[in-house]
């Protein structure tokens, strides 16, 4: 018997693959089922509506993530337009940004104030100075009292400054207008809904980040 049981040892020891496979045939087996025929736990199955729900409510967050993305694009983008431009015609971009607003604000028959200027721009009383000064050398505005009111200063536009923003506009506006050939009058009604709101956060962040961190 000892030799027998000696005879054993020696065998599992040497091949240990034998003595798993007799332990796992001893071991007690249930029922076998087929995959077909598996039934989800009740965690699983009381989980799924809610992953349902979880989807459905992140598929617009997902397409407001893909527009932000699409204006972070459009901003380098028109950054580097201005960038070029300004280089080509030796402005500063400040320089070229307020010609651009003072341009929009005679078009709406408003001409605007220094001080109008100086908010939009959110410059200094010396910067806003300094630039008006460099516009005037370069013959593209000049300051006019108002007749009403002598104490108002009015900033007018002179001809080079009208063919400088024409300049700038006409290219970048036949390259958008054919970009929305593609879509109907209610699809871009659409579109200009949606700028409409994306202008209004846009200066609610610019105006927060104004606000001194206290």
């Amino acid at each position: 018997m000892r030799q027998i049981y000696s005879n054993t040892c020696t065998i599992d020891r040497h091949f240990p693959e034998r003595r798993r496979r007799s332990f796992g045939r001893n071991r007690a087996v249930g029922p076998r089922r087929h995959p077909s025929r598996s039934v989800p736990s009740r965690k699983y199955s009381s989980e799924e509506p809610r992953a349902l729900r979880r989807a459905r409510q992140t598929e617009p967050v997902r397409a407001a993530d893909t527009l932000i993305d699409l204006l972070r694009r459009f901003n380098v983008e028109a950054d580097r337009f201005v960038d070029v431009f300004t280089r080509a015609h030796g402005l500063h971009r400040t320089d070229m940004n307020a010609v651009a607003h003072i341009w929009r604000a005679a078009e709406h028959g408003h001409p605007l104030t220094p001080g109008e200027l100086a908010r939009m721009l959110s410059l200094s009383p010396a910067a806003t100075t300094a630039l008006l000064g460099r516009l005037e050398r370069a013959g593209h505005i000049e300051r006019n009292h108002d007749t009403a009111d002598r104490r108002r200063v009015h900033l007018d536009m002179l001809p080079s400054a009208r063919a400088l923003a024409l300049a700038f506009f006409t290219p970048l506006g036949e390259h958008l207008r054919s970009a929305f050939d593609e879509f109907d009058d209610k699809e871009l009604e659409t579109a200009s809904r949606v700028m409409e709101k994306v202008l209004a956060a846009t200066a609610a962040a610019a105006d927060e980040a104004e606000e001194p961190v206290p």
